[in-house]
């Protein structure tokens, strides 16, 4: 048996039974991309595929797809994330402050104006839901571990743990990157 698997208007592709577990495993399938059996034309999402063990009974503990979000749930997690954002923009000017009235502090005092300057920037785009937010979460791991590497090397101990809020925000961003995508449903 093989299903077409789909998210939203993109097609995903062609899957045997053992190829969606390989494939789920790996992330690059959720709970609620849509199966279409190809035999018979049914459609499902992945976490009733799952569900069943492959003789085609169900499972008595199915994996669960995440309950949608609300309108107004969405609102006030992207609030609530836009808000971090402009807290940690305000701790990166303060620690940049301290660290420029020393003279080894300078440089990372610099490069944490930097970091507000662009931490205030992306809470503008997390407050509009702007699609690109879950990409630019993505790409800013490299940027948030050399921030904290080069503040821990010139003496700015606090700010080096503060990366950990920034991590802890990036992870809550990436796990509801549905709500920047416009389909309202966190991924698992």
């Amino acid at each position: 048996m093989t299903w077409a698997v789909r998210r939203g208007d993109e097609v995903l592709g062609t899957f045997s039974r053992r190829e969606i577990e390989s494939a789920f495993g790996r992330g690059d399938l959720r709970l609620d991309d849509v199966a279409v059996d190809e035999a018979t034309g049914r459609e499902e999402v992945i976490a009733d595929v799952l569900a069943r063990d492959p003789g085609g009974k169900t499972s008595p503990d199915p994996p669960r797809a995440a309950a949608p979000v609300s309108d107004r749930q969405a609102g006030v997690f992207v609030r609530r994330v836009a808000r971090w954002e402009q807290i940690s923009g305000v701790v990166w000017i303060v620690i940049a402050v301290f660290q420029i009235l020393t003279v080894l502090g300078a440089f990372a005092g610099i490069w944490n104006i930097i970091a507000a300057r662009s931490r205030f920037r992306m809470a503008r785009f997390v407050r509009s839901r702007h699609p690109s937010v879950p990409a630019a979460y993505e790409e800013a791991l490299a940027s948030y571990l050399v921030i904290g590497i080069v503040n821990l090397a010139l003496g700015g101990v606090f700010a080096a743990f503060w990366i950990l809020f920034d991590l802890y925000v990036r992870r809550q961003v990436l796990r509801h990157r549905s709500i920047f995508e416009g389909r309202g449903v966190p991924a698992p």
